[in-house]
């Protein structure tokens, strides 16, 4: 690591906005599947709403562009809310890459994180992206938790019983919001462990609660999860985020019987944890993934000081 040379992280002015978010898509072309998707329809509705939603970030936000030896070498995006420092893209290009050039750069973000006194670091990256899984292993991240797959059910057919005892009760948005977290906590403390907990609730308030009809499951009248029904035009999809215990095949199987049921409606498009989906697949449930291109892997690590190994300009 002695002869890796500096690193300096260079502040991106407004006037470079433009050029920095269209370098935030290009350097993981082929990488992740969401970038893939706007630079082939730059102009398409979701791709303008997609750029509008950087924008707004950008300018809330930290984005350097990286210089090795006085030459741009990459970039880098970070967002900070409370006391979580979120690495929104860390991108090196190819001639710069497995050079040690990576973990400089994540000292100098820690170094960063903890200036501003911020407790946790944490990412989220497409699972295609090995380059940041990779360095975010060697520097000490773990999984956290948080990430969902969306899925299919095939070969499964519906409807079967209901689990006993199980009922569905109907919730405002203000109810509905506390379970989801709650929820969505549970699964990052499967992962993550309590630790966990305290930047994947930052990371909650910055995500979106999924649209429908939001369902606090019970099982003989305690709670054991929440769902939601979207019900489009041709078809529905589910949000389920039951306990570990309900994890299993034939459980989870049950509640969405219990689901049917209650919506008088044909399930079969899931949204689940990924802890929860792999669970299933390991028992031999059949499910087809689908939105692919949305998924992404998340990481944390707390913060901790370390020595000066670069240079920035600016915070």
């Amino acid at each position: 690591m002695n002869d890796v040379p500096a690193v300096e992280l260079v502040p991106v002015r407004l006037w470079q906005a433009v050029p920095f978010l269209r370098l935030n898509m290009e350097i993981v072309r082929g990488i992740d599947p969401l970038a893939d998707r706007f630079l082939a329809r730059p102009w398409a509705p979701s791709s303008l709403l997609e750029y509008g939603y950087m924008l707004a970030r950008f300018l809330r936000s930290y984005p350097y562009f990286i210089f090795v030896s006085g030459q741009q070498a990459g970039l880098l995006w970070l967002v900070r809310w409370e006391d979580l420092y979120f690495v929104n893209t860390l991108g090196l290009f190819p001639q710069y890459q497995q050079r040690g050039i990576g973990m400089r750069t994540v000292s100098l973000i820690e170094e960063q994180a903890a200036r501003l006194g911020c407790t946790y670091l944490a990412t989220a990256v497409a699972p295609g992206n090995e380059a940041v899984h990779r360095l975010i292993v060697a520097y000490g991240g773990r999984p956290l938790g948080l990430a969902t797959v969306r899925a299919q059910l095939v070969g499964t057919e519906l409807p079967v019983p209901a689990l006993p005892g199980v009922t569905v009760e109907k919730v405002d948005k203000r109810t509905a919001l506390q379970a989801w977290r709650r929820w969505r906590l549970h699964e990052v403390e499967q992962v993550a462990g309590p630790d966990g907990l305290k930047p994947a609730s930052t990371l909650l308030k910055q995500m979106y609660l999924p649209k429908g009809e939001h369902l606090l499951l019970r099982l003989d009248g305690q709670e054991m999860g929440y769902a939601c029904i979207c019900r489009g035009q041709s078809e529905v999809e589910t949000a389920l985020f039951p306990a570990v215990s309900f994890w299993e095949g034939e459980k989870t199987v049950g509640l969405l019987a219990a689901l049917e049921a209650w919506g008088g409606c044909s399930v079969r498009r899931l949204e689940l944890t990924r802890t929860h989906y792999y669970t299933l697949t390991n028992a031999g449930l059949k499910l087809e993934r689908y939105r692919v291109e949305e998924e992404r892997h998340f990481a944390f690590k707390r913060v901790t000081k370390p020595e000066p190994r670069g240079a920035a300009h600016g915070a």
